[in-house]
């Protein structure tokens, strides 16, 4: 149930392809992933304290970046939070089974 609660929220943020274009689909694909690992997260711990902090620092570490970049073409402290999606993507895939329960 948790993946599709996933995969549905990242697909309402399609809906951001109006504004801006296609761009939409990696971040719908962003958004389905971190909603997973956050739901995972929340299993592990069971409780809600530390994918609350998580994804503040997450999202902390995005707004920073682009408030840091405003007016150059790169920094690269923008970049770890991006390459750090692919590695939950493999986490998600391998490990999900063991934290989520059987459908039954």
């Amino acid at each position: 149930m948790a993946l599709w609660s996933s995969i549905i929220f990242g697909a309402v943020h399609l809906t951001n392809v109006v504004g801006h274009g296609l761009s939409a689909l990696p971040q719908a694909i962003i958004v389905s992933l971190a909603g997973y690992f956050f739901y995972l997260i929340r299993r592990v711990s069971r409780g809600n304290v530390l994918n609350s902090v998580l994804h503040g620092l997450f999202d902390f570490s995005l707004l920073t970046g682009a408030a840091i970049t405003a007016g150059q073409t790169f920094y690269p402290g923008t970049m770890l939070p991006i390459l750090l999606y692919p590695v939950l993507a493999i986490i998600l895939l391998v490990k999900r089974h063991k934290i989520e329960p059987v459908a039954g």
